[in-house]
């Protein structure tokens, strides 16, 4: 069974362009190695909850960093097309012993190209 850390998550809110790579890091864990770790994010319409827009894990989308404790998340140009309103998403990172830590949650804006 796995642990919740007891700390509340950094909310970061983000604007999404469709058609557009949405590169953002996180260096909260900067120098802790988080080798055996996993990383999930989740996007989830705002209007049609729970409905699941995207979801990304360590390999798709996202980079645990190795040694640096870096995290790079990265929605791809074609991801974002697919994506054409509102969202609401959380990054929750796993590591070895169960423990998961909330790291991010937020509204993601959809915003059209001009």
């Amino acid at each position: 069974m796995a642990t919740a850390l007891g700390t509340e998550s950094t909310r970061v809110d983000l604007v999404l362009q469709p058609g557009a790579t949405l590169i953002f890091t996180i260096d909260d864990r900067a120098g802790v190695a988080l080798a055996g770790s996993t990383a999930s994010m989740k996007i989830r319409s705002v209007a049609r909850y729970p409905v699941e827009l995207l979801a990304l894990s360590v390999g798709s989308g996202i980079d645990l960093g190795g040694t640096s404790g870096i995290i790079t998340v990265t929605i791809s140009a074609a991801q974002t097309a697919g994506i054409s309103e509102n969202a609401a998403y959380d990054l929750l990172l796993t590591y070895p012993d169960t423990t998961v830590d909330k790291m991010r949650s937020g509204t993601i804006r959809y915003k059209r190209w001009i």
